[in-house]
């Protein structure tokens, strides 16, 4: 070890080991584990070669790279450095604050580019790239094995047992940091602002305070899912023999046979097969589809195109009630809410808290959080109105009341995962959101002034909608009312430029509109919006000029530079939202479309099509985050404790006799200095568990 007199940086990549699934637990479980380790420990002290400390050999980590570990001064750099500085917590014993760390994996998602430091170093085109043994060694040396003869019966394999692929081992954990150190020199120019910084440490802060969970409720959930699907499958089993459910080539055959042919057995198409299947003759079912094959009792057979989905008809009523029974079975056994249960039983700490459940700059085209192992980003809304009933029979046993009581005891659990989620002995949840946030941000970007005035006076934007799309007066519109219904279908559809296929998307037909109606209401949504119509194509045509010319061109409160080969679209909040090698090019359809490299719908790099009113999109989400991120670090300041935030939504963990409420929502809706004129409006209520 070279004697440092100063240390200014310390880059760091571990290698550990832990009987815990670092992947499906999390990196608190896995630390916590009693066999957690570390194995290999390589560092870069400010430009000098990297150095490796192999601590399975009795070697120990430099007191002078101990003391800049714990020193704030010191700045540490990793690629996901969360998990180096929890892990480095628990080998030293004592908590390392985020203050004086620094992620290279949010640096890169920052700029457009992969979370993963292989997926970063590939799209950025380094000349220094990881080693490709690395999957395989990490799995060898760092993972649990299984005993065998061949292995001597061993369940783990340490340094020892092979060390040629050791050797490699410790040639790949240096390699990282020298790949991280790349990517870092690579974006330098961009660093994190200091307020994107302070975000970053309160959401490590958030990260490691976790929210408690009742596990008494979580492990009901789980039993009363067992015993629940137990019967389905008996059910299933009389229904259909020997057809396995989970096999959709043996459920299609099995339908076929019962005249009903499916391309798809998704939950929308078995809903649709479900709903359009009630009510019909003993001869004949008809159901919606998109090439529906009828065959009658005569054997008369026809096609019919009739709207979107998939086909079906079945004849005889006890066909009938054979194919309606078994699709119910299949929608209740394809229920997936009680993953989410049996995720928080593998990501639980001992102290039953939950942590790890948020990714900073997980929607790196936005710059939004994402979700971590429960994924509480996407928990099903409570839909029952005596939530509390359901959950207080769920946490007793008594499984059979729920059954008596409610249709569907899936559902009933799906709704019940937020209710997991409790505050502390002696304290209170306290829940706020932002009111129609997105609608509120567009209609101010755009200047779409009687939107913005709805706003500040009633905040009834969907009868607001209707009543100028509809030439009715708005106090006409009632909250039931089917004026009402097309004014809210539109406003979640078209505030992004979405036609009719967005509209049916989100469930118009569903909700009683026709589709004879659709291109009209998008017509008259936008002919009464001509200011958020005109920003649209504005940005779309300021995007293409910036690209074009390169020259900055700014449309309203939004400018848009190109820098590196980098489009950067920066926002009222002074952050900017990247968009790697842009191009103007001619798609297949013969339009003109910006493109760009990023993570596609498959998870892989390539280059994605965009336009106007998809950057108008990005645009409304990213100042979304920025206007939640300022709220939340003025609420930690004021000294409330935040365990989770989801979308547009903070959940506070208070003292029972806290007094609070109303003082949180000011604080929340009170606009940065950035959104003067922004009508910012919040919702809160307190519960003694988490429910929406």
């Amino acid at each position: 070890m070279k004697n440092y007199k100063k240390i200014s940086t310390l880059s760091i990549d571990l290698e550990t080991y832990s009987s815990v699934d670092l992947v499906r637990s999390g990196v608190y479980p896995y630390t916590a584990s009693s066999d957690f380790e570390i194995l290999l420990f390589a560092y870069g002290v400010d430009e000098e070669p990297v150095e490796i400390i192999d601590l399975t050999k009795g070697e120990e980590i430099p007191w002078e790279i101990i003391e800049a570990i714990r020193d704030k001064k010191v700045i540490k750099r990793a690629f996901n450095a969360a998990f180096e500085r929890v892990c480095l917590s628990t080998y030293l014993k004592e908590e390392l604050k985020a203050e004086s760390w620094r992620c290279t994996a949010v640096q890169a998602a920052a700029m457009g580019y992969p979370l993963s430091l292989e997926g970063a170093a590939k799209a950025l085109g380094l000349q220094v790239q990881k080693m490709t043994e690395g999957r395989e060694l990490i799995k060898f040396f760092t993972m649990p094995c299984k005993g065998t003869k061949f292995n001597g019966g061993r369940t783990r394999n340490s340094s020892f047992d092979n060390e040629e692929k050791w050797r490699t081992f410790k040639e790949y954990c240096k390699r990282d940091v020298e790949v991280e150190r790349a990517v870092n020199a690579r974006l330098n120019a961009f660093q994190l602002s200091e307020r994107e910084q302070q975000l970053y440490e309160l959401d490590q802060r958030i990260n490691q305070r976790g929210v408690l969970v009742d596990l008494k409720v979580v492990h009901q959930a789980v039993r009363c899912d067992e015993l629940y699907g137990a019967g389905l499958l008996r059910q299933w089993k009389e229904l259909t023999q020997e057809v396995n459910p989970k096999s959709p080539a043996q459920v299609k055959l099995w339908l076929k046979e019962r005249g009903v042919m499916v391309e798809s057995l998704s939950k929308k198409v078995v809903e649709e097969l479900i709903t359009e299947g009630t009510g019909l003759n003993q001869d004949t079912e008809f159901v919606r589809g998109r090439e529906v094959l009828i065959e009658n009792i005569s054997t008369d057979r026809r096609t019919l195109n009739i709207e979107s989905g998939s086909a079906v008809q079945a004849t005889s009523k006890r066909r009938c009630d054979e194919v309606s029974k078994l699709l119910k079975l299949r929608l209740s056994l394809s229920k997936t809410s009680i993953k989410k249960y049996e995720a928080i039983k593998r990501s639980v700490c001992r102290d039953n808290r939950v942590r790890g459940l948020f990714q900073f700059y997980g929607a790196s085209r936005t710059g939004r959080w994402s979700g971590r192992l429960v994924q509480v980003q996407n928990l099903p809304q409570n839909r029952e109105k005596d939530i509390e009933l359901a959950r207080d029979l769920i946490k007793k046993g008594a499984f059979e009341e729920v059954e008596m009581l409610y249709e569907n005891s899936a559902d009933i659990l799906s709704q019940l995962i937020r209710t997991a989620f409790i505050p502390k002995e002696g304290h209170k949840f306290i829940v706020v959101d932002f009111s129609a946030i997105e609608a509120r941000i567009l209609a101010w970007l755009s200047g779409e002034g009687w939107r913005l005035r709805v706003f500040e006076r009633s905040g009834k934007i969907y009868e607001a909608s209707a009543s100028l799309m509809f030439g009715v007066p708005e106090e006409a519109i009632t909250k039931g009312s089917a004026l009402r219904q097309k004014g809210k279908i539109a406003e979640l559809a078209l505030g992004y430029g979405g036609s009719v296929g967005a509209l049916t998307a989100m469930g118009a037909l569903e909700m009683g509109l026709k589709e004879e109606e659709l291109k009209q209401l998008v017509r008259t949504w936008r002919s009464s919006n001509p200011h958020i119509t005109r920003f649209w194509w504005s940005i779309g045509l300021g995007v293409i000029r910036t690209i074009t010319t390169g020259n900055s061109t700014q449309v309203g409160r939004i400018k848009m530079f190109l820098t590196r080969e980098r489009l950067l679209i920066e926002l009222p909040s002074g952050r900017r939202l990247s968009y790697v090698k842009p191009k103007v090019e001619t798609n297949k359809w013969g339009s003109t479309v910006v493109s760009y490299e990023g993570i596609t719908t498959g998870k892989k790099w390539g280059r994605i099509e965009s336009y106007g009113p998809k950057f108008v999109e990005n645009i409304v989400q990213g100042i979304a985050r920025d206007i939640l991120g300022e709220a939340m670090l003025r609420l930690e300041e004021a000294g409330h404790r935040i365990v989770m935030h989801i979308h547009d939504e903070v959940i506070i963990e208070e003292p029972l006799k806290s007094l609070t409420l109303e003082r949180i929502c000011e604080i929340m809706k009170e606009p940065p200095q950035w959104a003067k004129g922004l009508p910012l409006e919040v919702d809160g209520f307190q519960c003694d568990f988490y429910r929406k």
